[in-house]
């Protein structure tokens, strides 16, 4: 029989609407940035105390209802213009450029032999002196939106509203892929909400348009991608109560999902490793062969002299481009007072190099048993030392972990996360000066907060772990 109470389900969702529809009146954010921080915190603040309120009272959330309440809050967020990030003009430049039969990686755009193209589109994209970043499939869907919009006419906001339209198609094919997995494992939807609702999800994906959404459409891939097939066993959210299930060959492990997501986003790259391990021979060599039309489009657009911009570029701006970098930002402060220079590059290379020890011991840690919960946990491992190595960290990074915490409540990560997602917001009054400054009560707020938070739910996590081992051998004991 239905349950009467599941329309008060949707009363987080009305709170988001209400909250965000404000930003359609405000214009550039950027000019409004006080008022973009103050609105986001406190709706996305709502969104949570509504989701803990009908969890705490077990009120269920039905995947359609879902789904149609994320579809609309995209659909009020889709008119903003990229106002809070100039990521998306650079996106569109990329396109046109290879539109035009242009490689995007052997030239910058303020180069002469591109002096056709100096016009609107060229003013507004961002690091007129840089090299591109994005990789061969995102720079494939760049182009295609060009192509789509060219009919309708030259301004730049065209390519970006039918880029949107591919990004929020991808993204809500991956919260359908998720709805699919937590109905078959019967967990309830209230971390699915947590992600398909929320306020900077919207933002930075609808809102701003953001390649992080291509992100999630490769975790969605790659989870489903591993869950195929299952039968028998263990939790999939680590919770006993659910019984989580082997894996077949089918679906080739998930590798596929990673192969789309390197040749998007790039980031996939660093947890490849880790899910390697966790397939056996004939699932990763399957996935291998299925991810390899992924792999070639690196081959079709970085030559030798393209690569080696590429790759470059792609280190100086996780190493060296310094916004709100949390542990790298400590440690430079630290060199500062000490004057030990170039400090900079020195704290890069000291958190690059710690990157690489953490997740190497991530990944090679032993493996007790090779269930998706044990894969997400160290995939959220990875991915929080990544961000909080980083020099240069944007809050749009913190989708792709709010999107697997939807499928795995690591009580680890989850408090440390959220909360990030709560006060990110502020990171953009760095803005709100000129010169932009980043304002220490922000960072202290932001990543002490992590800090605090990931101790409080790792001591959390083995407090409960040991109560529920306690009752399970008086259970036994009574037996």
């Amino acid at each position: 029989m239905p349950d009467r109470r599941e329309k008060f389900s949707l009363i987080p969702g009305l709170l988001v609407a209400l909250g965000l529809l404000p930003l359609l009146y405000l214009g550039d954010l950027r000019e409004h940035v006080l008022t973009y921080a103050v609105l986001a915190v406190a709706t996305t603040f709502l969104l949570y105390s509504g989701i803990f309120l009908i969890r705490r009272q077990q009120i269920p959330i039905r995947p359609r209802d879902l789904l149609l309440v994320a579809l609309l809050l995209r659909a009020l967020t889709f008119p903003l213009q990229p106002s809070l990030s100039d990521d998306a003009w650079r996106y569109l430049w990329d396109g046109r450029l290879l539109l035009n039969g242009l490689n995007p990686y052997h030239h910058i755009p303020a180069d002469t032999a591109l002096a056709e193209f100096h016009d609107q589109l060229f003013a507004l994209q961002g690091y007129p002196e840089t090299n591109t970043i994005y990789p061969p499939v995102a720079q494939t869907i760049f182009a295609t939106s060009m192509a789509i919009a060219e009919p309708f006419g030259d301004h730049p906001l065209v390519g970006f509203y039918i880029w949107k339209v591919f990004l929020i198609a991808g993204e809500m094919f991956a919260i359908w892929l998720l709805l699919l997995l937590l109905k078959r494992w019967r967990i309830p939807l209230y971390g699915a909400a947590l992600y398909a609702w929320h306020p900077l999800v919207l933002v930075e994906i609808a809102g701003q348009g953001h390649t992080d959404g291509l992100w999630v459409l490769a975790l969605g891939i790659a989870v489903v991608g591993f869950a195929l097939g299952k039968r028998g066993g263990e939790g999939l959210a680590g919770d006993s109560s659910v019984k989580e299930k082997r894996v077949s060959i089918a679906g080739g492990g998930g590798l596929p999902g990673l192969g789309f997501g390197i040749g998007a986003r790039l980031f996939p790259l660093v947890i490849l490793p880790v899910w390697l391990r966790f397939l056996d021979r004939r699932r990763a060599l399957l996935g291998i062969v299925l991810a390899l039309p992924f792999a070639l489009t690196l081959a079709l657009f970085l030559d030798p002299e393209a690569f080696n911009r590429y790759t470059t570029v792609a280190a100086r701006f996780t190493n060296y481009y310094e916004f709100n970098g949390g542990i790298y930002r400590g440690i430079k402060w630290i060199l500062d007072e000490f004057h030990l220079k170039p400090s900079n590059q020195i704290a890069g290379r000291i958190v690059t190099g710690a990157m690489l020890l953490g997740i190497g011991a991530i990944t090679l840690w032993p493996l007790r048993r090779r269930t998706l919960s044990a894969l997400l946990g160290r995939v959220l491992g990875i991915i929080t030392l990544q961000i909080a190595l980083t020099a240069k960290v944007h809050i749009w990074y913190f989708v792709a972990p709010l999107f697997l915490l939807a499928i795995t409540n690591n009580r680890r990560f989850a408090l440390l996360w959220y909360w990030a997602a709560l006060v990110a917001p502020l990171t953009y009054l760095y803005y709100a000066v000129d010169p932009n400054f980043e304002q220490p009560w922000v960072l202290w707020l932001e990543w002490g907060g992590m800090g605090v938070l990931y101790v409080v739910g790792e001591v959390w996590g083995r407090r409960k772990l040991k109560i529920e081992k306690n009752v399970f051998l008086n259970l036994e004991s009574k037996v």
